[in-house]
């Protein structure tokens, strides 16, 4: 009995940390195809110039919407092409299926930041949120804080988006 609860102890331990600071990636494109990959795994990503791609792995919540922007923030400092500045971050919702109020602020906070230094900010494979999700964007209005043609379906999408809006 004590095997099981210490393994159930362990499960719930393991759960909040993955809340907490869910993985995140740059992605890369790999050449002549539309497959964007983590480029630490795999030598034949290749980042785009001026453009990160960074892929958090979790819904956006209260417990991880600090690790969330740290993230990012450490994304830029690591830039790869350092012959091309950035004008454009790509965020990769594959896997964000809600978001809350605490999480939102911080997206909001991140928006206004790129903003301020010219750079776009666009999410990509936007398929949606889930009904509270919605509920929670639409009762801090941030329709009106980033605006719906900053959200793809695709990564590639985003990225045409972003070289034809460069604004540097």
């Amino acid at each position: 009995t004590w095997g099981i609860v210490a393994s159930m102890i362990f499960s719930v331990i393991l759960l909040l940390k993955t809340s907490a600071r869910p993985s995140t990636a740059v992605l890369g494109a790999v050449p002549d195809t539309n497959i964007f990959l983590p480029i630490k795994c795999y030598e034949q990503a290749k980042e785009i110039p001026g453009i990160k791609i960074f892929r958090f792995a979790a819904a956006l919540t209260f417990a991880n919407r600090e690790h969330f922007e740290a993230s990012l923030e450490k994304m830029e400092y690591q830039n790869v092409n350092t012959m091309e500045d950035i004008h454009a971050i790509v965020i990769d919702c594959s896997a964000v299926t809600t978001v809350d109020t605490s999480a939102l602020k911080i997206v909001e906070r991140v928006i206004k930041k790129y903003r301020d230094q010219g750079k776009l900010l666009l999410f990509a494979n936007w398929r949606g949120i889930d009904v509270n999700g919605q509920r929670v964007m639409e009762h801090l209005k941030f329709e009106g804080v980033l605006d719906q043609k900053n959200f793809f379906y695709f990564i590639q999408d985003a990225i045409n988006y972003a070289n034809d809006h460069n604004l540097k």
